[in-house]
């Protein structure tokens, strides 16, 4: 568990990143095609991405310890998913087999067919 800030009003000024996030009913019928599959998740993957500099001050959070403010993404944040889920596709195009949801990576294994 840790920080996570009360976005709501700065979420409601943001515009939002229209970034796909795939359906769960794709994945289900490349799944249901596969012998083998592994699912990775990814720790932290949000703490993954920076914040530009110029930005860092909306992110800003008060504890009993103090006021901090995030240098990489925080949860909460409106566009966090679409952010990382635009990054993931991007490091994992082009590899078979491999499907990004999230902070969550599938890879499977194709059936081999009898000859």
């Amino acid at each position: 568990m840790g920080p996570c800030g009360d976005y709501r009003q700065l979420n409601a000024q943001t515009i939002p990143d229209r970034y796909p996030i795939p359906s769960l009913k794709d994945f289900h019928q490349i799944l249901k095609e596969t012998k083998i599959f592994s699912k990775i998740d990814l720790f932290k993957a949000y703490f993954q991405i920076p914040i530009a500099k110029e930005h860092k001050c909306k992110t800003a959070i008060i504890t009993p310890f103090g006021l901090y403010e995030f240098n990489v993404m925080s949860f909460g944040l409106k566009n966090a998913p679409a952010t990382f889920q635009r990054f993931i596709h991007e490091v994992l195009r082009g590899l078979d087999f491999v499907f990004p949801y999230l902070d969550d990576i599938t890879h499977c294994i194709q059936k081999q067919s009898r000859t």
